[in-house]
């Protein structure tokens, strides 16, 4: 099933577009026209969805909050991927003008819909 539906603007520096879905899982695009500071705060989240993030342009530092609390901090580049398991407090800022990354979820994020 394509969806490729159309970007919706998110906030004045990103914008996100659902790619595909099939079977359960979602593909996701979220771009990002300028950088931020890397010492900028960075808001997490969390989710009972399994994630896989690909780097598709520019540079992002994620911050990861392990079960155990221990926060990790990464910096990944076009080409990278991150695998974040279900329920994995997690957040990122872009380092780079006009970084772009794919979210891979499953199950479906019906709150992204």
């Amino acid at each position: 099933m394509a969806i490729n539906q159309d970007w919706v603007q998110l906030t004045d520096n990103s914008k996100r577009r659902i790619a595909q879905i099939l079977d359960g899982s979602m593909l996701v695009e979220l771009a990002f026209e300028h950088p931020v500071d890397e010492n900028s705060t960075i808001a997490t989240h969390k989710h009972f969805h399994e994630q896989i993030t690909y780097i598709k342009k520019g540079t992002f530092k994620f911050l990861i909050i392990h079960e155990n609390g221990e926060q990790e901090e990464r910096i990944v580049h076009e080409g990278d991927t991150l695998a974040l398991r279900s329920n994995v407090e997690h957040g990122c800022i872009p380092l780079a003008e006009n970084s772009i990354f794919m979210d891979f979820f499953n199950p479906i994020r019906v709150d992204l819909l």
